[in-house]
């Protein structure tokens, strides 16, 4: 099920960036961090990499998402992954980066998922629909928006995103509410760096 159109529909009205956006196919499970410690690595603000499945390095953790974009390009044919968390618009190397990954892919099948931001700041959301546009994909997940801040592991072997439980338990009720304002996370934005 692609859940693009149901995005754009909503990007249409005036309220995008007041509430939570969740459009998935299915809803999103925990994982506690224990269980992938030893088979991930994180992913930092303003970075991206390309990877394959490997029973080594499963997981690509993404702690601390809040202003910033996570996003991610998922050949279900090879396993490839390409993964991007940003801070600032795309210039046209971080595009022609995604276009040679595509290319390199030859017969694929693409999935599309784009997790981030908050409340009021809509400033990165045009970059969704160029990763989309440039990917020619199924839009498997869109979760923007919001006053939490998430902490995932994307799955290498299925494409599939988890909600990680750092500590390994559930969190409190307001324990996830995002402490960073808006101008202190301005000061963080940089170029993305491929790795």
């Amino acid at each position: 099920m692609d859940v693009f159109r149901a995005y754009e529909k909503l990007k249409a009205g005036k309220d995008l960036g007041s509430d939570r956006v969740y459009l998935s196919s299915r809803e999103r499970i925990h994982a506690s961090m224990s269980e992938l410690l030893s088979h991930s690595k994180e992913l930092q603000r303003s970075a991206a990499c390309s990877l394959k499945f490997s029973e080594l390095l499963r997981y690509v953790t993404v702690k601390g998402l809040d202003y910033d974009l996570f996003m991610s390009i998922f050949d279900v044919n090879s396993t490839q992954a390409m993964l991007m968390r940003i801070t600032s618009p795309l210039g046209k190397d971080d595009q022609q980066h995604i276009v040679s990954f595509i290319k390199k892919l030859g017969r694929h099948n693409l999935e599309f998922r784009a997790i981030g931001m908050q409340n009021a700041d809509t400033s990165l959301l045009n970059e969704i629909e160029k990763v989309h546009k440039l990917a020619e994909s199924i839009t498997m997940e869109i979760d923007l928006f919001g006053n939490n801040t998430r902490h995932l592991a994307f799955d290498t072997k299925s494409g599939m995103i988890f909600d990680i439980l750092l500590n390994d338990r559930f969190y409190k009720p307001g324990e996830l509410a995002t402490r960073l304002t808006l101008e202190e996370f301005n000061k963080q934005r940089s170029k993305l760096e491929f790795k």
